[in-house]
């Protein structure tokens, strides 16, 4: 049964937990926002991290009982016309980093498609994650970002979110991309925020 207040615009959006036939379209739109959000951040060589295939093996892994069982969760915004328009994927902190240490779980990807921001459903989907890492006994909580994302560094300082690292990482293309880690210190607060 669908939680009540994970409805966004209740004419619009539910937000719900993602299940295994949702892998390839959370794969597209995987594929589509990274293509829309990193254009113009990144360079054109960086952009083979959106390859569908990837994506596709990606997500049709994650959405496994093997990958729930290691804690991994996602979520996913859907339109009363049975369309994704936006997902979040939390799971357990995975870097063993000290910076990391009061932050348990992690705030692994959260999109948006471009044609369904501005109605709330970062923050919907978001708050589906913490309270799944709530539930999971991990109260904090990090997010990485491209340090040249003013969009979702806005985002997640709205939500709480403070710097806690940074990082220059070589993996896409072979290509150096700056990022920057915020730490969530309440995630309680960002459910109670879409409960009013």
């Amino acid at each position: 049964m669908v939680d009540p207040s994970m409805i966004v615009g209740a004419a619009e959006y539910t937000i719900r937990p993602a299940r295994p036939e949702d892998a390839d379209p959370i794969a597209q739109i995987h594929v589509a926002t990274w293509k829309q959000t990193y254009r113009d951040l990144i360079p054109p060589q960086a952009m083979v991290a959106a390859n569908l295939a990837h994506r596709l093996e990606m997500w049709r892994g994650l959405l496994t009982i093997e990958s729930l069982d290691k804690g991994y969760c996602a979520f996913v915004a859907e339109s009363h016309a049975h369309a994704l328009s936006g997902f979040v994927l939390v799971g357990p902190q995975r870097s063993e980093r000290a910076a990391f240490a009061d932050y348990p779980g992690e705030i692994m990807a959260l999109y948006v498609m471009k044609d369904a921001q501005g109605r709330g459903l970062g923050r919907r989907l978001l708050s589906a994650g913490a309270n799944e890492l709530l539930a999971m006994g991990l109260d904090r909580a990090s997010a990485w970002v491209l340090s040249a994302n003013a969009n979702a560094r806005g985002f997640y300082e709205r939500m709480g979110g403070r710097e806690i690292a940074t990082q220059t990482e070589t993996r896409h293309g072979g290509v150096p991309l700056e990022e920057v880690a915020y730490g969530i210190d309440d995630l309680g607060a960002i459910v109670a925020s879409t409960r009013g």
